[in-house]
């Protein structure tokens, strides 16, 4: 028998796993963000992207929806400067102790 904050954890888990696959499906479209609220803003966002990395001068355009190769090079700086892998996540730069 699992102890209570064994249970605990297991259901914030997957809560927050349902959680994200709704945000996803909402925001690729498997669900109609206007049928769940009328108010729901999430779309994706190639110009924001394409002005920050702008902004960051990994990128000399500031316009633009287009994601190419050359959106696509700037990106990847950007993500090596920051320390980020392709998921977004920090690469650690030092092996674990």
């Amino acid at each position: 028998m699992r102890s209570f904050p064994t249970k605990v954890a297991e259901a914030d888990l997957r809560l927050t796993y349902m959680f994200v696959k709704y945000a996803t499906h909402l925001l690729q479209g498997r669900v109609d963000p206007s049928e769940v609220d009328a108010h729901w803003f999430g779309k994706q966002r190639q110009a924001d992207l394409v002005a920050r990395l702008a902004a960051e001068g990994d990128l000399a355009r500031a316009d633009g929806d287009v994601f190419d190769e050359t959106v696509e090079g700037a990106l990847k700086r950007f993500e090596k400067r920051y320390g980020l892998n392709e998921a977004a996540w920090p690469v650690p730069t030092t092996s674990p102790p």
